[in-house]
C-alpha cells in the first residue's frame, strides 16, 4: 500500500504548465481554479414551487485545488496480510480488519466485561429514553461538545483517528474532512405515545458521540458513492454491496462500569489512488450546476437543500480497480420521487432527517442528474464519461 500511495501522490504533484490554448478557447467549460473563482460561496434564495416555499441558505464548498485529477482506487488494503476472519487483541484495544475495512475498539471487550462484572451497570428506567442531535456538513462547532458528559469535539475525534492511523500505519499520511455528527442527549423522560421528551437528563448519564469524516485525496473530499444515493431512494439491489467512504469516530463514558476512560470505536473506510486517468478535468460552471437543481426544485421534487459541495463520487467497476473517482456535484437534501408525494412528517422536538433525505448527485463536467431514484441492477457501473479538454 505504501508504494502506491507514495507513488500516485508523485503523480499528482506533477506540475502542469498553464492552461492549453484549448482549455482558454472553450467557454463551456473551466480549470477547478476558473470556477472557484466564478463560483459564489454561498446560495441564499426563496423560491415557490407547486405551492410550496422552498428556501435555500447554504454555503458552496469547492476545494481549494490547482487540479481536479481523475483516478481510479482501491480499498486500503490488509496490513501485512493479516486475515480479517476474526478480531484481535493488542493491549487494551480490539481490531478488525478487512480489505477497505479497519476498526479499532478502546478499551477491548475483555476489559469492559470485566468491569461490568464488578460494576453492573442499573438497568435503564422505564419511561427513559435519549435523543439525537444531527449537524451536517457546516452546522457544526469542530470545538464544541455536542453529546451529553461527553467533552469529544469534532476536533478531538479527528486526532483519535489520525494518531490511531499512524500508530498502524506510521508515515501513511491520510487526511480528514468532518462531514456530520450525531450526538445523543442523555436519558429523559420519555413518552412512546407521542414520541416526545420532558424534563432534564438523568445526571449520570453518558452519551453517545458519533462523528462521520470524508477522505480527501489531493485536497478534494470523496464525499459519497454512487451507490449511497441510489441506495437512499431506490433501494439496495444484488449487484452492489452498500459501502461507506470515509472514517467515523464513535465515543462513550464509561463511569457507570468503573471505568474512568471513554470507549473509542474508531473505523477507517479508505480508498488507495491506483491509476490516474486525467491529471486535471475539465468542468461545467455552478450556473449550470444550480439550475439542474432548480429544476428539481421547481418540479417540486427537490423540497430543502442543506449542504452543496464539490468533490469525489464513488462508482464501482466491473474489472480492474474498484472505483473510479470522478468530478461531482453533491447536495444533501430532500428529492420526492414527484411533486404529488406529500410531504414526510418529520419529528420537530428533536433533529430527525426525512425518509427522502439522501445525497443528490449532479454530473460536474456535463450539470446532468446522476438520477438517484434509478433502480437497474447495473446503475452504480454505469459511471458517466469522462470529458478531457483534447477532446471537447
Amino acid at each position: 500500500m505504501k508504494s502506491r500511495m507514495l507513488c500516485m501522490c508523485t503523480c499528482l504533484a506533477l506540475a502542469v504548465s498553464g492552461l492549453t490554448a484549448a482549455r482558454a478557447e472553450c467557454p463551456d467549460f473551466q480549470t477547478i481554479t476558473q470556477l472557484r473563482e466564478t463560483c459564489p460561496d454561498s446560495w441564499c434564495e426563496t423560491l415557490h414551487a407547486c405551492g410550496r416555499e422552498i428556501i435555500i441558505d447554504l454555503d458552496v464548498a469547492v476545494p481549494e485545488v490547482e487540479r481536479f485529477p481523475v483516478m481510479e482506487a482501491d480499498p486500503v488494503p490488509l496490513a501485512d496480510g493479516r486475515s480479517a476472519e476474526a478480531s484481535v487483541v493488542i493491549g487494551d484495544t480490539e481490531q478488525w480488519m478487512n480489505t477497505g475495512i479497519l476498526r479499532i475498539d478502546s478499551p477491548n471487550r475483555q476489559i469492559k466485561n470485566a468491569a461490568q462484572k464488578m460494576h453492573p451497570a442499573p438497568a435503564v428506567l422505564q419511561g427513559y429514553n435519549q435523543y439525537p442531535i444531527l449537524r451536517q456538513f457546516g452546522e457544526f462547532d469542530p470545538d464544541t461538545a455536542y453529546a451529553f458528559n461527553n467533552p469529544t469535539t469534532v476536533t478531538d475525534a479527528q486526532a483519535l483517528l489520525l494518531r490511531a492511523w499512524e500508530t498502524l500505519y506510521p508515515g501513511e499520511d491520510i487526511a480528514l474532512l468532518p462531514h456530520r455528527l450525531v450526538a445523543y442527549q442523555g436519558e429523559m423522560k420519555y413518552d412512546y405515545r407521542t414520541d416526545t421528551y420532558s424534563g432534564d437528563p438523568l445526571p449520570e448519564s453518558e452519551a453517545t458521540l458519533m462523528v462521520y469524516f470524508d477522505q480527501t485525496v489531493g485536497g478534494i473530499p470523496v464525499i459519497c458513492g454512487a451507490a449511497e444515493s441510489f441506495t437512499r431512494y431506490a433501494g439496495m439491489n444484488n449487484r452492489e454491496a452498500y459501502r461507506y467512504h470515509g472514517a467515523i469516530a464513535i465515543t462513550q463514558g464509561l463511569k457507570s462500569i468503573g471505568l474512568d476512560e471513554m470507549y473509542r470505536s474508531l473505523q477507517f473506510h479508505l480508498l488507495s489512488p491506483a491509476a490516474l486517468l486525467a491529471e486535471d478535468a475539465p468542468l461545467c460552471s455552478f450556473e449550470r450546476v444550480k439550475e439542474t437543481y432548480l429544476d428539481l426544485i421547481r418540479a417540486g421534487r427537490l423540497r430543502k437543500l442543506t449542504s452543496l459541495r464539490l468533490g469525489y463520487a464513488v462508482w464501482l467497476n466491473e474489472t480492474g480497480s474498484a472505483f473510479t473517482l470522478l468530478p461531482t456535484w453533491v447536495a444533501e437534501g430532500d428529492l420526492y420521487p414527484d411533486a404529488e408525494t406529500p410531504d414526510a412528517s418529520v419529528q420537530k422536538q428533536y433533529d430527525a432527517v426525512s425518509s427522502y433525505w439522501g445525497p443528490i448527485l449532479v454530473n460536474a463536467q456535463t450539470a446532468e442528474l446522476i438520477d438517484p431514484y434509478n433502480a437497474a441492477s447495473s446503475r452504480s457501473f454505469d459511471k458517466p464519461g469522462l470529458l478531457l479538454w483534447e477532446d471537447i
